[in-house]
């Protein structure tokens, strides 16, 4: 397959990674740990690799440079307990001579979240590593790095809509919001004036602005071409500096930032099975990770001849990678889900959802 990037024409070719790998692997290969031995892939490669991936990783994560996290200290367990943020009443204390005043009262909610292991590996036979002109393990470590990220991107996702308390906002069409999920049509589009609004919910609600003294959204790519095409966003443009400052960033206007990227949730829950974009809205302090101090994201090579009794004839290696995750929304108040349509609800397909289901 060929394609045009930059103005230069690039061929794609499509490898197997798995070259005879049917034929050869057993029915416990999949669920035996292969210990390391002489075998293993050499340290060279793996330092190498490993840098690599980390920086193609975090390139391609999303909601990272914008949340906080809790640690989990070693030797502690996998579940975080931590407060929910906590807002002290406004009040005129005037303070008489010689008198102390009732103290404040507050109520402390907690978030309790559990770290989970994900993560997936390839394997390769002897004879694909020997009889392939490609790096075979370079192409594949490169691919889990960016899988790694989008399911990091979609997990963290996934987690801030499932909080029952965030709320919810709607696109518009002709300046009138759907009222909910189900009324939404291709017409329910992300405006300037959808976000302006959001803007003024969230300084109302007196939410901190996550960078930069902005509110960011994370939209799909079917809402960056509806809001790029409204005239009010046009012309703000004109005038505005439209240099990014943060990674994937594609522009501001009113107070907020947007981010671009396709892990926004798609459903095809509109008027019509029309097609339903979800996208985020987030101020400062929002959302927390939860992170084990020894976990992180780690890489594992696995060469011919490492497995011990269960490759007797060094005929498989394998590379992957795992991670710790979890992650909670501390404050409902700074998170907005924006529901909307576009111009593409019509056309979704199922290929096209990006569900909770994945």
């Amino acid at each position: 397959m060929k394609t045009k990037f930059n103005g230069l024409t690039i061929e794609a070719i499509t490898i197997d990674l798995q070259l005879f790998a049917a034929t050869v692997v057993p029915e416990n290969a999949a669920t035996n740990m292969m210990t390391s031995g002489s075998g293993d892939i050499s340290g060279a490669f793996q330092k190498a690799n490993d840098a690599k991936f980390v920086e193609i990783h975090k390139a391609a994560l999303v909601f990272d440079q914008y949340v906080g996290s809790t640690n989990i200290p070693a030797h502690s367990g996998s579940t975080a307990r931590f407060p929910k943020k906590v807002r002290i009443a406004v009040k005129n204390t005037k303070l008489a001579e010689g008198k102390t005043p009732d103290p404040s009262k507050i109520s402390l909610s907690f978030v309790t979240g559990q770290v989970e292991q994900h993560g997936d590996y390839v394997m390769f036979t002897d004879v694909a590593l020997g009889t392939s002109i490609y790096d075979l393990m370079g192409v594949a470590r490169e691919a889990q790095a960016y899988q790694s990220a989008e399911i990091k991107n979609a997990l963290l996702r996934d987690d801030i809509l499932a909080d029952p308390e965030v709320a919810t906002a709607y696109g518009e069409s002709g300046g009138t919001a759907a009222t909910a999920a189900s009324a939404i049509t291709a017409n329910h589009k992300l405006t300037v004036a959808v976000v302006k609004k959001l803007v003024a919910t969230m300084k109302r609600n007196n939410i901190r602005p996550a960078v930069g003294g902005d509110y960011v959204m994370f939209i799909h790519p079917d809402q960056w071409y509806d809001l790029t095409n409204d005239e009010d966003y046009k012309a703000m443009h004109q005038y505005a500096d439209p240099t990014p400052l943060q990674t994937g960033e594609i522009g501001r206007v009113s107070g907020c930032r947007f981010v671009e990227t396709s892990t926004v949730l798609v459903t095809k829950d509109g008027a019509s099975s029309a097609g339903v974009y979800h996208a985020i809205m987030m101020g400062a302090d929002a959302v927390d990770q939860i992170k084990l101090a020894e976990g992180g994201i780690k890489t594992i090579g696995k060469g011919l001849g490492s497995g011990g009794t269960a490759d007797p004839l060094d005929q498989r290696a394998t590379v992957g990678w795992k991670m710790a995750y979890g992650a909670k929304v501390k404050d409902p108040l700074a998170v907005i889900e924006v529901m909307t349509g576009s111009f593409n609800s019509g056309s979704i397909a199922a290929t096209d959802l990006n569900t909770a289901s994945w």
